[in-house]
């Protein structure tokens, strides 16, 4: 599985580039939205996702992480492929995204091409649980950093706000408030 790959920009066709990485060109699919932030002969670092199916093997890039895991929860969705995914991420920012699902504008959503009242409804149904709300003030940064780890190991946002509850105040870090909250979830 390549996870990131790191090279110089050496064919740029709209969402395609051609990366030179230990030489070996690889082709990788990215958002739209990124041609013009980019030159040939530059040195780019994207985060992946390869996919694979019995005829295709292709490769998408971010330039972020966080980029890279809404067009995974993306594709989780029924009828959702990685080339409409990477449409729905060539048109808006993330937290833009995010937004959209979380007050469920379907109107928003329905606006990229490819994506219709059907599909756009499923995004909404499938992804309002897997994403934080960055402005909810109930909870502090360190929770918001626990949430997002949990959410990403594949509990809902109401779960994990229910387990945040429960943790002691005492605890400190994230990676400490997470284990916590995870024997919680596996004392129930």
């Amino acid at each position: 599985m390549i996870a990131s790959i790191s090279g110089k920009i050496n064919k740029l066709n709209g969402n395609i580039l051609i990366v030179e990485a230990g030489g070996i060109g690889y082709r990788v699919f990215v958002p739209v939205n990124y041609a013009d932030n980019l030159k040939l002969g530059e040195i780019i670092k994207l985060h992946t996702h390869q996919h694979i199916r019995e005829d295709i093997l292709d490769l998408f890039g971010f330039l972020t992480e966080a980029e890279l895991t809404f067009f995974e929860k993306l594709i989780s969705v029924s009828s959702v492929g990685p080339k409409s995914a990477l449409a729905v991420m060539s048109i808006a920012q993330v937290a833009d995204l995010e937004k959209a699902i979380l007050q469920e504008d379907l109107d928003f959503l329905t606006s990229i091409s490819g994506v219709g009242k059907k599909t756009a409804q499923r995004i909404v149904l499938e992804l309002k649980g897997k994403i934080v709300d960055q402005g909810d003030s109930s909870l502090s940064s360190g929770d918001k950093e626990v949430m997002e780890g949990l959410v990403n190991l594949g509990y809902t946002v109401k779960e994990v706000k229910e387990v945040i509850n429960k943790i002691p105040k005492d605890t400190k870090g994230t990676a400490e408030r997470i284990k916590t909250a995870l024997k919680i979830i596996g004392s129930k």
